[in-house]
């Protein structure tokens, strides 16, 4: 019996202290796990770096704070940027008047009014045939795209505009014959440059 006492507790011991190996274990991976920054998975696949957005010509404009110097039709203008850069802007989701038209002078004139000489926030990325920027333009909070509609100086490019608030400032415009709405029946752009077309073949 007095040889088995001993033996107990060697073997107490070697089992205490396998606990307090395993439970130190478990707290220094708990302490791994505390320290990943936040929002980070250890999981693979789940690493990713932060995303990065390409900055486009008109984000590069409305961050130097371009300024409009000249208007050329109802829907074109061009902006000048911080090293003196140019830019041919065509305004997005619109279409005026040609300047050949019935109300092609009056609709430059508007947009004009609107812009010209004044502070610009671009908001585009794509480019035209012509080499012109695609985008929305805004002066002081007022998104001039739409203002040219609902004063009645550009059709919605329905063509290419799905949008709801184009469509619900050209009907105001329409029911209240503002600016071009003026005439009964007035040529959409798109149909007298069809009909230019045709008669230059």
């Amino acid at each position: 019996m007095s040889g088995g006492i001993p033996r107990r507790a060697h073997h107490m011991r070697s089992c205490l202290a396998a606990i307090a190996l395993v439970a130190a274990l478990g707290c220094g991976s708990e302490e791994r796990r505390e320290s990943l920054p936040p929002g980070n998975s250890a999981a693979p696949g789940n690493s990713a770096a932060p995303g990065r957005e390409s900055r486009s010509a008109s984000e590069v404009g409305a961050a130097s704070h371009p300024r409009c110097t000249a208007v050329h039709d109802g829907d074109t203008i061009t902006i000048l940027e911080e090293g003196n850069r140019e830019v041919r802007v065509r305004l997005l989701e619109i279409d005026a008047p040609e300047k050949a038209q019935a109300f092609g002078d009056a609709a430059r004139e508007h947009l004009a009014g609107l812009v010209f000489g004044k502070t610009v926030a671009v908001r585009g990325s794509e480019r035209d045939p012509y080499d012109r920027l695609l985008a929305h333009v805004y002066v002081d909070g007022v998104w001039v795209n739409r203002q040219m509609v609902a004063d009645g100086f550009a059709w919605q490019f329905d063509r290419y505009s799905h949008s709801s608030e184009l469509a619900e400032a050209e009907h105001s415009a329409r029911s209240t014959h503002l600016g071009l709405w003026r005439d009964r029946h007035p040529t959409p752009p798109w149909e007298w440059r069809r009909e230019r077309r045709g008669r230059d073949r």
